[in-house]
């Protein structure tokens, strides 16, 4: 039979020869045809670079006489053209900038990473998402408009919720739109904390993060990323539950999943702290400890949370480190837009409310050089 296959006059043996060899130079070739996907989006992402994660840029805006003043100073970058006269004119232009980056990104990446990024444009609704569960929890008119949402999903939502009151109608509605049956008995739940409301939204936005298919050479960044999100919005969560007095019963029920550092048995540990201080002591031995540490909470838990999203911020630098010629430098830039995009929010508002520098910089995140 070997001889028989062997024999170089046996075109079966021919056939045999080239599977093999089609097999062959198919897995060497594979991660570099994943990896040629990614080369030109990535040297974009370098190029566009972060303008408004840098101090000097930053402290420029700042000292806007108005807001004209600061579009001017905003527009002279390129891809931040932005318009409008209020606030919320403004504010909305700077929405439509993040979803133009990130839809410029969808069309220049690999096709099996679209609905990676169309849940990031949710999870950056997701603000939005709890205030419109929060609304229908308080029976309250949902005076949001659908153009005010990032994500197709997010706003197509908004419009068919902005046109019921009716609880059975607004159960069918989730429950279509593929929300689970959980987070519905939450937001129609007239007993719901908000806290728990936010969670539930956390939470669902964690699980399709993770279903999220990406090709087999982003797996292991998209998985890191998904990581360090958990650690800090499971230490969000709980420094927002004691700050609020919660016990450890309904602190247990606010996990979110296991992540980098902070699996169930150290959140646990978390849960059984009395003050929010405790809970910063707890850390000790991980990587949030040092940069929460010395922050003062006397009046306020916000700098703890800000302190997080710029722990985040660093965590996207690693990650795209370590998964450079993948799905690094997207999560990084994704990140990184998004920050950008909340201080331009910000010191928009600042300006028109004519607060002082000095109560609009601490709420800034910027790139430690």
């Amino acid at each position: 039979m070997l001889d028989f296959l062997l024999d170089s006059s046996n075109p079966l043996t021919w056939i045999l020869i080239s599977g093999i060899l089609l097999i062959v130079i198919s897995m060497v070739l594979r991660p570099f045809i994943n990896t040629i996907g990614f080369v030109y989006p990535n040297a974009k992402f370098e190029a566009i670079g972060n303008p408004f994660l840098e101090e000097s840029i930053i402290q420029k805006l700042l000292e806007s006489s108005d807001l004209k003043n600061f579009i001017e100073q905003v527009s002279a970058f390129k891809d931040y053209q932005i318009k409008g006269e209020t606030t919320r004119e403004i504010q909305h232009s700077l929405d439509e900038i993040l979803l133009k980056f990130i839809e410029d990104i969808k069309r220049d990446t690999p096709k099996k990473m679209y609905r990676f990024y169309d849940i990031l444009l949710q999870k950056m609704d997701s603000s939005l998402l709890k205030t419109v569960f929060r609304s229908i929890n308080k029976e309250k008119t949902l005076d949001i408009s659908p153009e005010e949402a990032l994500s197709i999903e997010t706003s197509k939502l908004i419009s068919l919720l902005s046109s019921t009151e009716n609880i059975d109608e607004i159960k069918h509605i989730l429950t279509n739109k593929g929300f689970p049956s959980s987070l519905i008995d939450i937001v129609i739940d007239e007993n719901s904390d908000p806290l728990i409301i936010d969670n539930a939204v956390d939470r669902y936005i964690i699980s399709l993060l993770i279903e999220a298919e990406v090709p087999h050479s982003c797996i292991n960044g998209k998985q890191e990323y998904i990581d360090r999100l958990l650690d800090i919005q499971n230490i969000q969560i709980i420094l927002r539950a004691k700050n609020l007095g919660y016990n450890e019963e309904t602190c247990l029920k606010l996990f979110l999943g296991d992540g980098r550092e902070i699996p169930y048995w150290k959140y646990k540990e978390l849960s059984q702290t009395s003050d929010v201080s405790q809970v910063i002591t707890q850390l000790e031995g991980t990587s949030y400890y040092e940069p929460l540490k010395n922050i003062s909470i006397e009046d306020s838990i916000q700098p703890l949370i800000i302190a997080l999203d710029k722990l985040m911020f660093k965590f996207a630098r690693n990650i795209s480190t370590t998964n450079y010629t993948t799905i690094g430098p997207a999560i990084r830039f994704l990140v990184s837009k998004e920050l950008e995009i909340r201080n331009l929010k910000i010191i928009v508002k600042g300006i028109a409310e004519q607060l002082p520098t000095e109560y609009i910089k601490p709420l800034l995140i910027m790139e430690e050089r």
